[in-house]
């Protein structure tokens, strides 16, 4: 009898619990914008990918859903499928028209379902400049469960955000003219210094002009307009990565004059440089996520060698040192 008692109230206790930490609905009404998602959200990871929305939505899977816990969500490089859910209620007594925005594009696929009333809507995402867009409207004094089903081979880094349908827009226009400065600034360099070593016959310029080609697209990755203008299946971050060390070790080895002015250095700049072009030929045969993060390794090696390359040469008052010391 008394096991049977102890029993009951641990029961009681655990739905009690369960109430209290399931997340509530985000409360928002017609001015609601620039609203962080994340901490309203609750994730389930699909390592099988072949979960649909017909099963996520059911009320006996609701506990493989967690709480994100975090202002965003990163599951580094993964395979598997990605949900997300959360809860909107309208309180007020205008219509919302309200778009979710998820920064950073390294999404491949997408998929989002809106629950209203028992009855379910599909979503129509967008992707525009560097983030894909969700428009979905919510009527007065009404309740919206929104499913985004996320599917990515690149690193999943998420922050969805909520908006009006105006600042939607505005975040957009935002975007596209950032995007169009950065990309005339870029250009405008790798120009300049292509001109240069036309004219000059200087390598310096070559390197560095190859430098900042692979910095652009390097750039474009983490901005967007990689997927908007060159690439639409991937956004081949590490070969741009790979790419810019290996540009910035040809530069530093010619501008430094390495075999000169550190000939006990030289080996591992040839080192670096042998490195980075196998990697960058991997990637381009393999797909491997064993393959990038062992690259993040070197990356973190090749910059600690060019941060303490440039402090020696600025030691030995190497004219142009300290410039590259702060780059």
């Amino acid at each position: 009898m008394r096991n049977s008692y102890k029993f009951f109230l641990f029961f009681i206790f655990f739905i009690f619990s369960t109430q209290i930490f399931a997340l509530e609905a985000l409360k928002i009404d017609e001015k609601s914008d620039k609203i962080n998602l994340t901490p309203h959200s609750e994730l389930f990871i699909d390592a099988q990918n072949h979960f649909r929305y017909e099963a996520v939505s059911q009320d006996s899977f609701a506990d493989n859903f967690r709480p994100a816990d975090s202002q965003s969500i990163a599951n580094g490089y993964t395979n598997e499928t990605i949900w997300i859910r959360f809860s909107v209620v309208n309180e007020s007594k205008k219509h919302f028209d309200g778009t979710v925005e998820m920064p950073v594009p390294w999404i491949d696929t997408m998929e989002a379902f809106a629950q209203k009333d028992k009855e379910v809507y599909a979503l129509n995402p967008y992707n525009g400049a560097r983030s894909f867009f969700v428009p979905f409207t919510v009527q007065p004094m009404q309740k919206a469960t929104i499913y985004i089903k996320i599917k990515s081979q690149n690193a999943i880094i998420l922050a969805p955000m909520l908006h009006s349908k105006q600042g939607a827009t505005q975040r957009l226009n935002y975007t596209l003219l950032f995007n169009g400065i950065l990309i005339g600034i870029m250009l405008i360099m790798i120009l300049y210094n292509f001109i240069n070593f036309i004219a000059l016959k200087n390598r310096n310029y070559l390197y560095y002009g190859l430098y900042l080609i692979g910095l652009f697209f390097l750039m474009g990755t983490y901005y967007g307009y990689n997927r908007e203008l060159f690439f639409h299946n991937s956004t081949l971050a590490p070969l741009t990565v790979a790419f810019s060390f290996l540009a910035a070790l040809l530069f530093v080895n010619h501008f430094f004059q390495i075999k000169e002015n550190f000939p006990k250095l030289g080996k591992y700049v040839s080192v670096f440089i042998a490195a980075t072009l196998v990697f960058g030929l991997l990637f381009l045969i393999i797909e491997s996520n064993a393959l990038v993060y062992f690259f993040a390794a070197l990356a973190s090696l090749i910059f600690l060698f060019l941060f303490y390359l440039s402090a020696k040469a600025y030691k030995e008052k190497i004219s142009g040192a300290l410039y590259l010391l702060f780059a």
